[in-house]
């Protein structure tokens, strides 16, 4: 019962330093927080290879939690995710496959 997640958004680079933080939160209130119905347990930054990347905790369905990354880039918002339905990720599991991605720009 775990499910992994990967995916990106593309921001225009004539978006605005604003715009671009709205679309960050958007993307959090829609990916992570299911519009709301998954409170956040908690955000925290996390460096990775020196990149500032920033680890949310949220609920998933009724006993369940993930554990996501995201990471703003000029031109794109990259998300990884795990998550369980029935738990909480174990930190090995989580650890795994967060670092089985690398950027290379």
């Amino acid at each position: 019962g775990q499910a992994f997640v990967a995916g990106s958004v593309d921001i225009s680079s004539k978006t605005t330093a604003a715009d671009k933080k709205s679309v960050y939160e958007n993307v959090i209130k829609t990916a992570l927080e299911e519009d709301g119905n998954s409170p956040l347990i908690s955000r925290k930054a996390v460096t990775v290879d020196g990149r500032a990347w920033e680890e949310i905790v949220s609920k998933e369905g009724k006993s369940g939690s993930s554990i996501n990354r995201l990471l703003q880039t000029d031109s794109h918002i990259y998300v990884i995710a795990v998550a369980s339905r029935t738990g909480t990720p174990t930190a090995d599991t989580a650890k795994k496959y967060f670092d089985s991605f690398e950027l290379t720009k």
